[in-house]
């Protein structure tokens, strides 16, 4: 609903507003999906929730000082997925680090 009432039905941009929304959820349900099936096949459950909680915790976080910065579009979705992968790997070394992993 709020992508849609941010495009007139005119506007050029539309379309590909639709294809990079759609786009990003394609491809979290994928790395979802491939992130609990590995931790289901390791059945390290204590690890998931623990590097779950500082994700989710960190996110936010990461989220709102990219869309403070007044970057365009593009730099912000770029910067966004950089700073959550930074987030990921670092939280999957402090993990392994400590004996959950």
């Amino acid at each position: 609903m709020m992508l849609t009432q941010r495009f007139t039905s005119e506007d050029p941009r539309r379309e590909g507003a639709f294809l990079w929304n759609y786009a990003g959820m394609n491809v979290g349900f994928f790395v979802g999906f491939t992130v609990a099936g590995y931790f289901q096949g390791t059945e390290s459950y204590a690890s998931l929730f623990i590097y779950l909680a500082l994700l989710w915790t960190c996110s936010p976080i990461a989220l709102i000082y990219v869309w403070l910065t007044e970057w365009r579009m593009f730099t912000k979705v770029y910067r966004t997925a950089v700073a959550l992968l930074f987030v990921g790997a670092l939280l999957n070394y402090l993990s392994r680090r400590a004996g959950l992993g």
